[in-house]
């Protein structure tokens, strides 16, 4: 079994904040392409994390 987070490690508060259908769309795709959920890009890029692409196989 995996460990508890510590009270600062767990993730507790939201943003929320608006988009367009397109922006929505591209943020998703954007981030699946990365391999990570939208959460995890956008925090990555707020935090001047710059989120890779991920190879497809055709690609590699």
């Amino acid at each position: 079994m995996r460990p508890k987070k510590t009270e600062s490690q767990r993730l507790t508060k939201t943003v929320l904040f608006r988009l367009t259908e397109l922006e929505e769309a591209q943020l998703k795709r954007t981030a699946a392409q990365c391999g990570m959920s939208v959460s995890d890009y956008c925090r990555a890029a707020i935090f001047g994390t710059t989120p890779k692409q991920r190879l497809t196989p055709e690609q590699q």
